[in-house]
């Protein structure tokens, strides 16, 4: 019980909290002890983590594996022009870019360290991407194995749909150590609504799937449960189960695993160094007066 109102207390201190915020919550169950420190997280040892001769080489191999796979997919594709109109390539367009801009933030970090002037931006912007890729690649393939996968997969598909994942936790949990914060689903969600937005225009427009137009699908809607014009109710269901359901889950449970592993933190002060600093300064003041 103990731990379950630690984690509830640390979720809703995350929602009064920044988006970005660096302050790690109290593990402890004691929340409201005034011994308590006030952990940050490093952001150097973070985001670009030492031993730079392993982990910088590892990130690069990681993204040169995944921009692979996204010119295989691409080319390998009957019709390229179309390529960007699936989920999945939503999702590994963003995955991309995640991995471009984790290993720029660690090299940034290493050049320059926090103090440099665009550091903040690198890392907002490597831990926004990892906080939409991760849980949207772990939905994606969720949904492609249960709802899409006819019996065959090819391994470009085996790669956009479920090695992602594991290159994702590598990069994120292993080699950087970034924290999930609560507010951080916004961007998830906001991901997942703009592509649902997006086959909504595109089963409405005149926008032509090229696979209806050659045969091998009786609509023209992008994926056969995205049947938004002949088969409304259902889709509708479906998307209020992903985004009232799955989505959350899928995050929290993202989350959970950020806080199990230990953070890299920076130095720490606590509520009693505080009182003692406080005090101290009033001794002073009185000193000072009382010599007046």
């Amino acid at each position: 019980m103990n731990y379950l109102q630690t984690g509830l207390a640390n979720a809703r201190q995350e929602l009064k909290s920044p988006m970005f915020d660096r302050t790690e919550p109290s593990r402890s169950d004691n929340l409201l002890s005034e011994t308590d420190s006030t952990p940050s997280i490093d952001i150097t040892k973070t985001f670009s983590s030492k031993p730079h001769y392993i982990t910088i080489p590892v990130k690069l191999f990681l993204l040169t594996w995944v921009l692979a796979m996204l010119g295989v997919s691409i080319s390998s594709y009957e019709y390229p022009s179309f390529w960007l109109a699936y989920l999945t390539n939503w999702g590994w367009t963003f995955t991309c870019a995640y991995f471009v801009f984790s290993l720029g933030t660690a090299l940034y970090l290493m050049r320059f360290g926090e103090e440099g002037k665009a550091s903040d931006v690198f890392v907002k912007v490597t831990w926004a991407l990892f906080a939409i890729v991760l849980p949207a690649e772990i939905v994606i393939a969720g949904l492609y194995w249960s709802l899409l996968f006819s019996g065959y997969s090819s391994y470009t598909n085996i790669m956009l749909h479920g090695v992602g994942v594991i290159l994702i936790l590598i990069d994120g949990f292993i080699i950087n150590r970034a924290p999930l914060r609560m507010k951080q689903f916004v961007l998830y969600e906001t991901f997942a609504v703009a592509y649902t937005l997006w086959s909504i225009i595109f089963s409405y427009s005149d926008l032509t799937n090229p696979w209806q137009e050659a045969g091998y699908q009786d609509d023209d809607a992008i994926y056969p449960p995205l049947r938004w014009k002949t088969n409304t109710i259902s889709v509708i269901v479906l998307c209020a189960i992903l985004f009232l359901v799955v989505n959350p889950a899928v995050f929290l449970v993202c989350r959970w695993i950020s806080r199990m592993l230990p953070m890299r933190l920076g130095e720490t002060e606590s509520k009693n160094d505080e009182v003692e600093l406080a005090d101290a300064d009033h001794i002073d003041q009185f000193v000072v007066d009382s010599e007046r």
